[in-house]
């Protein structure tokens, strides 16, 4: 097994052992923004730093490619794969999807201020992001055209998340949490006032609670 390990400016890989020896380590421009995700055969690993995306081998550590977008998500969202080999990521102007193999930026949808890294509902190839404009957005992958979108009221970064059933998409800002139907955007459970205990409470229980309704 592999750890990824990020630094403020060097992104480490170690193997899991006794001595836990590092493989190599990759120099990064700027601070990272993005938690590193890995591809379906675990040969590439995707790191971003404020102004590029890399994609890296496993193995060595070398770069297979790199391209240039200002991303903006923060270290708690990481990037989303489709079935297709897009990768999709949040940048200081919308979503943009990259061919994974090439570096290419293939597809995009523009908002007004930062995005934060999409969810993908891959069987309703459906991306749900946040913005700092305020809203919620669903956006279809395969043409990058609005859904729907909702208004929170407060900008927030967080990465929506799917119930376990893709019905429902959650999605917090610093005053509350809401839980929108993924198929029109109306709110499911209006929506309820968060204090720092419950924010808490709610990050870490949340897959429990979805799963006992």
């Amino acid at each position: 097994m592999i750890h990824l390990l990020i630094t403020a400016a060097v992104f480490l890989c170690a193997q899991t052992s006794s001595a836990e020896t590092v493989l190599w380590t990759q120099s990064m421009p700027s601070t990272m923004q993005i938690k590193p995700a890995v591809s379906l055969n675990n040969r590439v690993v995707y790191v971003g730093s404020a102004t590029t995306l890399f994609a890296l081998d496993s193995e060595t550590g070398n770069v297979n490619w790199k391209v240039n977008v200002s991303l903006t998500s923060g270290t708690d969202s990481e990037p989303v794969i489709d079935r297709f080999g897009v990768l999709y990521v949040g940048t200081s102007n919308g979503i943009v999807g990259v061919n994974t193999k090439t570096g290419t930026v293939m597809k995009s949808f523009a908002l007004p201020k930062r995005a934060s890294c999409p969810s993908l509902l891959s069987h309703k190839n459906l991306l749900c992001s946040s913005s700092n404009d305020n809203k919620i957005y669903a956006v279809n992958a395969i043409s990058m055209r609005m859904v729907w979108s909702y208004d929170l009221g407060y900008p927030t970064d967080a990465t929506p998340i799917f119930s376990p059933d893709g019905g429902v998409v959650y999605v917090g800002n610093q005053n509350y949490m809401f839980a929108i139907h993924t198929a029109n955007g109306t709110v499911f459970i209006y929506r309820i006032k968060l204090t720092p205990l419950t924010t808490i409470l709610s990050i870490s229980f949340r897959y429990t609670e979805m799963e006992d309704a």
